[in-house]
C-alpha cells in the first residue's frame, strides 16, 4: 500500500510538473546570442589602455582613407574573388569561424590605434600568438596623426601568417562586399576587418568618423554579420558593445561612407 502510495505520488508530481512548460514558448532575441552566437574571450589586458578623450577629434579611432591600389594575390586572386558557391541552408543561421573558441576580443589601446587592433584579433585566431599591440603599429606604420592604412595593415598581416592571403578592397558593391565577408568566415575561416564610419544616429553604438572593426560570424542568408567593435574596450571595459550584430546593409553604408576599405 505504501509503494502504491508512492508511486502514485511521483506521477502526481510529474503531471503538475508537465502543465507548467510551455512547449510553445520561443526563445526571446536575448536567449538566442546568448545560447547561439560563439563565446567570445576577451584577452585585452586594461593596465595597457589609455583612454586619452582629449586628444580625440571628429571621433577619429584610426583608420585614414587609403588612396592605395587595392591588395590582391596575382595568384589566388580569381579564385578568391569568384561569388560564393556554398550551399546554404533554408533556414537562416549563424556561420562562424571553423576555430570560434580561439578568437579573443582586443581592445584598441590607444585612441588612433584601431587597425592594430583588429589586426591583433585576426593574428591571435590564426597563429594562436598573442602580438603586442606596438609591434602592430610599428608594423603597419601607425601614427597618432594619420593612424593606419588597410594597405599596410594588409601587407603587415599577409607577412605574419601563411592561413590565409588577405587582400584588400575599397569601392566595392554592396553585393560584392556581402559575398567576401561571407567568404572570409565560410570560406576561409579568417576574420575579415571592414573599415567604416560609426554614427548613433544609424545606430552604430558610437560615432566614429575612421574606424575599423573585426567580422567574426555572418548570417547563412548573408543578410547579417557580427562585430568586434575595439573601440568599445577603449571606452570601458564593461562595455557591452564589445560585440554585437548588424545588418549587412548598414555595414555597406558605413563602409561606403569612407574610401578606407576592407580586407578579407
Amino acid at each position: 500500500m505504501k509503494v502504491t502510495r508512492s508511486i502514485l505520488c511521483i506521477i502526481i508530481t510529474v503531471a503538475i510538473v508537465l502543465i507548467n512548460i510551455d512547449p510553445l514558448k520561443k526563445a526571446s532575441a536575448s536567449d538566442y546570442v546568448k545560447y547561439c552566437l560563439p563565446t567570445i574571450i576577451d584577452g585585452t589586458d586594461y593596465s595597457k589602455v589609455v583612454s586619452d578623450f582629449e586628444f580625440v577629434k571628429n571621433g577619429f579611432s584610426g583608420i585614414r582613407e587609403d588612396e592605395n591600389d587595392d591588395v590582391t594575390d596575382k595568384k589566388n586572386c580569381i579564385e578568391k574573388n569568384s561569388p560564393n558557391h556554398l550551399k546554404e541552408p533554408n533556414r537562416a543561421s549563424w556561420i562562424e569561424l571553423s576555430n570560434t573558441g580561439s578568437f579573443y576580443y582586443y581592445a584598441q589601446e590607444l585612441y588612433y590605434s584601431c587597425g592594430p587592433a583588429c589586426v591583433k584579433m585576426a593574428l591571435k585566431y590564426l597563429t594562436g600568438t598573442t602580438y603586442l599591440e606596438s609591434t602592430i603599429c610599428a608594423g603597419c606604420n601607425t601614427t597618432a596623426t594619420n593612424g593606419t592604412t588597410f594597405s599596410d595593415m594588409c601587407t603587415y598581416i599577409n607577412g605574419e601568417q601563411n592561413s590565409n592571403y588577405y587582400i584588400k578592397k575599397t569601392g566595392a558593391t554592396k553585393d560584392t562586399m556581402t559575398n567576401d565577408l561571407y567568404n572570409g568566415i565560410a570560406q576561409w575561416s579568417a576574420p575579415p576587418i571592414v573599415g567604416l564610419q560609426e554614427s548613433t544616429t544609424l545606430g552604430w553604438p558610437f560615432n566614429l568618423s575612421g574606424h575599423g572593426v573585426t567580422v567574426y560570424a555572418v548570417k547563412s542568408d548573408k543578410t547579417e554579420v557580427m562585430i568586434a567593435d575595439p573601440w568599445a574596450g577603449y571606452v570601458s571595459m564593461s562595455s557591452t558593445n564589445k560585440w554585437y550584430s548588424k545588418s549587412v546593409d548598414d555595414v555597406y553604408t558605413a563602409y561606403s561612407a569612407i574610401s578606407a576599405g576592407y580586407m578579407y
